[in-house]
């Protein structure tokens, strides 16, 4: 069996207990993700853009956490892995990060307009209440 690099066992001690604790964030954020992903799927009122961009994000989010989890052989049993099989392995997380990228951008996006349209409506709001009270304040009656 090849190793792709010479690691002694106080090397591959520490390599363990890292993993561990990345696997077990990622486990926790794949029963996180896949608990949002359900909730907005299930939930008649999530129905809105942005809920299906946080939807979406949690998928995306799911597909990235997974790559976290597909090392488990090569970091316990040190089994190895050539790179054309790494490089497929990874395809499903590197698509994730894309793509869950580009939902946090329009996901900003979304709520940038929201924003912007809703201040824009009330200083239409204001201005229009403007001239009624100008008419009440200095109402004079003849």
């Amino acid at each position: 069996m090849v190793l792709m690099v010479a690691l002694d066992e106080d090397d591959w001690l520490l390599v363990r207990i890292v993993y561990f604790f990345l696997s077990s964030i990622a486990i926790i954020a794949l029963v996180s993700n896949s608990l949002l992903l359900y909730t907005s799927i299930v939930t008649k009122n999530l129905r809105s853009t942005c809920n299906i961009l946080i939807g979406c994000c949690a998928l995306f989010d799911m597909c990235l956490n997974i790559g976290e989890l597909v090392q488990f052989p090569q970091v316990l049993f040190q089994f190895y892995i050539d790179s054309y099989v790494c490089s497929a392995i990874q395809l499903i997380s590197e698509l994730g990060l894309s793509a869950g990228a580009g939902c946090v951008v329009f996901l900003g996006l979304d709520r940038l307009i929201s924003f912007v349209f809703i201040v824009h409506l009330t200083g239409i709001a204001i201005y229009c209440s403007y001239t009624p009270y100008l008419m009440y304040k200095y109402f004079i009656h003849q």
